[in-house]
């Protein structure tokens, strides 16, 4: 073996290596996923318990506080909708009686002016 094929066999046989380590991971999180959790996905479940257990930051408070505002956003968008369609069907409603009011002036009150 050359000196200048020594490298780049070297570069080659570390990425197969690490595609081979990518694969047995993935291996094992898919046989994780079919066949439950193991003891390691139990153990890092409890350490995520021990975390969430600390009190509240400011980043919590404004998380909660930017669920409230959505919360708040939405209910004024709803009541928005619901005034709109109230208003729109009065308006479709004068416009209704005023057509019938029309037609019936032009058929029964107007004077018949043709003879």
């Amino acid at each position: 073996m050359t000196s200048n094929h020594t490298p780049e066999e070297d570069l080659q046989r570390r990425e197969q290596e690490l595609k081979e380590r990518e694969m047995s991971v993935r291996l094992r999180e898919l046989e994780a996923e079919v066949y439950g959790k193991s003891e390691a996905d139990r153990t890092t479940a409890r350490e995520v318990e021990v975390v969430t257990d600390v009190p509240p930051t400011k980043s919590s408070f404004k998380r909660g506080l930017r669920k409230i505002v959505n919360i708040g956003k939405f209910l004024a968008l709803m009541i928005m909708v619901v005034v709109a369609i109230q208003i729109a069907g009065r308006l479709a409603m004068i416009i209704m009686i005023g057509a019938i009011a029309y037609v019936a002036y032009e058929l029964f009150l107007k004077d018949d002016r043709t003879h």
